[in-house]
Parts: C-alpha cells; sequence; structure tokens
C-alpha cells in the first residue's frame, strides 16, 4: 500500500471496514486479501488530507461496538432459562473478536491512543485503544445490565454444585472469569468489578472462597 497521505472519502471507506469489522467482532471467516486491505483502510483514515480523520473512526467504531452489544444483550435474555450459558457463549466470542479488533486497529491505536495514555484517569476520559474500549462497552452495557441477573444465577449454581447437582463447570467459571478479563488492561483496580460483583456476595452467601 501507498504509505503517502491522501484525501480520502470517509463514508466509502467506512462503509468497506463496517462489513469486516462486523465479521471480526464475532469471530467471522475474513478473508486473508481483505484483512490486509482493511488494515490499509485503517491507515488511509488516520492519514488522511486536509485532517486526519482517526477521531471520527474512533466515534463511529465506538458507536458500532455499543449498538452490537446492545443487540447481543437482547439475544441473551431471550435466552432466560439458559442465561448463563448464552451469555459466556456470547462473551467468548466477543472477547476474542475483541482482541482482533484491536490488532486490526493497530496503526489508530498506536498513533491516536497510546502516546496519549498516561494514567488510568486518561483511560476514564476515553483513551481506551480499541480493545479495550470495546471491552469497556461490553462491562457498561452487557455485565452493569445483567449483574443482578448473573449474581443470582452463579450463586444458584454453585449451591447446586454443593449439593452434588450436575452444573457446567466451564460455564460457571468462564462467567466469573470475565467480570476479571473484561477489566484486565487497568493499572490499578483490575480486580473491582469482580470484587464488588461477585466475590463479596460470594462470600457473603457463603463464607468460603471458590477455587479459580
Amino acid at each position: 500500500m501507498s504509505l503517502k497521505p491522501r484525501r480520502v472519502d470517509f463514508e466509502s471507506v467506512w462503509e468497506r471496514l463496517l462489513e469486516t469489522i462486523k465479521g471480526v467482532i464475532t469471530c467471522g471467516q475474513v478473508a486473508r486479501s481483505t484483512w490486509n486491505d482493511r488494515f490499509s483502510d485503517v491507515y488511509k483514515l488516520c492519514t488522511a488530507l486536509p485532517e486526519p480523520l482517526g477521531d471520527r473512526l474512533y466515534l463511529e467504531t465506538k458507536a458500532f461496538l455499543e449498538l452490537h452489544v446492545k443487540s447481543t444483550h437482547f439475544k441473551i435474555m431471550e435466552n432466560e432459562q439458559d442465561l448463563l450459558a448464552a451469555y459466556h457463549r456470547h462473551w467468548e466470542e466477543y472477547c476474542r473478536g475483541a482482541g482482533y479488533l484491536n490488532q486490526l486497529y493497530g496503526y489508530l491505536n498506536t498513533t491516536f491512543i497510546k502516546k496519549l495514555k498516561f494514567t488510568d484517569a486518561d483511560l476514564n476520559y476515553g483513551g481506551f485503544a480499541i480493545g479495550e474500549l470495546a471491552l469497556d462497552i461490553w462491562r457498561k452495557h452487557m455485565i452493569e445490565p445483567l449483574r443482578h441477573n448473573l449474581m443470582t444465577l452463579l450463586l444458584h449454581e454453585i449451591a447446586g454444585d454443593r449439593t452434588g447437582q450436575s452444573v457446567n463447570q466451564a460455564v460457571v467459571h468462564g462467567v466469573i472469569n470475565s467480570l476479571v478479563d473484561v477489566e484486565n488492561y487497568k493499572k490499578k483496580m483490575a480486580m473491582q468489578l469482580y470484587e464488588e460483583m461477585f466475590e463479596t456476595p460470594f462470600l457473603k452467601e457463603t463464607g468460603d472462597f471458590l477455587p479459580q
């Protein structure tokens, strides 16, 4: 690809980039040639003339991720009888997809975000790399709305396990670990969500620790 900055039609580039990130965030099939072309598109937007379009790319990507997570939340709520498993399945997919998306947006992360990030305070004001942004959106629009449901179901499953009932350990541990992994990028208080949402209520309920 040419590294020379040039004028770019944001809408046309974003349209094809959006189709790819829809596949990436759901871990769908993306052809190697398409993947490479989208790397080029991110670079073009970040170096566009007369003004770089990185900020607009960031905002459009954020809006897409918010819409995607809210839609996924609705799908999970439809699986009321198997909510934990549905949450776990979608989380595993989204978490992997967020990692791939972070790679795709590597140039944006390096040029627009990493140079500005010094403390967690910067994160609170929007200085997220794309992968971190994706996780923060999951926390806000998935975990927080499901907080009561997840905690109630987790405690129920753990109680069942203690009385010899059949429990899907992979799902239980996967959901619990998501509370840690979703804030793993933080320099400080990375365990806060896990402690507030699960550990404290769990210890209050059982007086014991759940091995991880």
